[in-house]
């Protein structure tokens, strides 16, 4: 074997070593960046349920006390009476980050909008 192709196997070498450690790399990196984002989504999908459970139990379910002895209400289900200003207020107030919250608010408004 020659000199040349001494040195190009080598260069082929060493060119797929870098791929696959640059490969490894980046898979751990958006492996980590990934769980980071559905950590993130989750704590507050889990933050805004537990709004609107805590305005349900403390705004709703009061005044629909008396018509409870009678009958099932579905307005005193947490998923069937949110005042969605009060919700993203309160929620809102809970969440530390300007870009979050605004990020939040905006799914809620969304979330919000009438069916048509």
């Amino acid at each position: 074997m020659n000199l040349l192709v001494r040195i190009n196997l080598a260069l082929a070498l060493a060119f797929a070593v870098a791929a696959l450690a640059v490969g490894w790399a980046c898979s751990s990196m958006l492996q980590a960046n990934a769980t980071r984002e559905t950590l993130r989504e989750a704590g507050l999908m889990m933050d805004s349920a537990l709004s609107m459970r805590g305005y349900t139990s403390e705004e709703i379910v009061p005044l629909l006390n008396a018509q409870m002895s009678k009958e099932f209400l579905p307005q005193s289900a947490a998923a069937q009476a949110p005042d969605w200003e009060r919700l993203i207020g309160r929620l809102s107030a809970e969440i530390d980050s300007d870009a979050a919250r605004q990020e939040f608010i905006n799914i809620c408004r969304t979330l919000a909008l009438p069916k048509s």
